[in-house]
């Protein structure tokens, strides 16, 4: 499922279909996960345009797309992100969506894990719901969703990490919450 956002463009589509094609998402012939990407699998692609993966509860219950790209825009991106894919890959194992209908997909889920990936941040929106990934990898220990942003160094998350691990190894000790009592410094 591919979703367009203001500012993606045909490099980002370019970069976004090779990753799709070279994702090393299956297991190998020993059951090594993680070792072969779909054409070595000769398995097949579903590219579904899918503009409800930018929406945004941030507001309220309802949700806001304006975090997509207009639908104009959308259909010629992602037209041209398509085309790359199939291109990139046999024709015939690479199927289309409807662009802006109302589909009913099944999909069976085969592994572990659902992958999302996200390009550089081109909006203000955008790079506020990066940091709010961010702080909530740091509450619950699991990566974030969003990779740093080129030439930015470390993202909050990795930059918090690297806290812990300095206070774990000597440094100033973490503050510590007991049961129904506010935080203090350990001494």
């Amino acid at each position: 499922m591919k979703a367009m956002a203001p500012g993606d463009t045909e490099k980002e589509a370019d970069s976004l279909a090779s990753k799709v094609l070279k994702l090393k998402l299956w297991s190998d012939e020993s059951g090594r996960p993680w070792k072969k990407n779909v054409q070595e699998i000769d398995g097949e692609v579903l590219c579904v345009s899918q503009f409800t993966l930018l929406g945004s509860t941030k507001k309220g219950n309802k949700p806001d797309f304006h975090g997509a790209m207009n639908a104009e825009d959308a259909k010629k991106l992602y037209a041209y992100f398509f085309s790359k894919v199939q291109g990139g890959y046999a024709a015939d194992k690479v199927q289309d969506g409807v662009f802006q209908a109302m589909m009913e997909v099944a999909l069976v889920n085969d592994g572990p894990q659902d992958k999302q990936e996200k390009l550089p941040a081109h909006s203000n929106q955008e790079k506020e719901q990066r940091s709010l990934a961010d702080l909530k990898q740091d509450k619950e220990g699991e990566p974030s969703a969003y990779p740093k942003e080129e030439g930015k160094g470390k993202s909050l998350a990795h930059r918090m990490q690297d806290k812990k691990e300095k206070k774990a190894k000597g440094g100033k000790p973490p503050l510590q919450r007991q049961a129904n009592s506010e935080p203090e410094q350990v001494q």
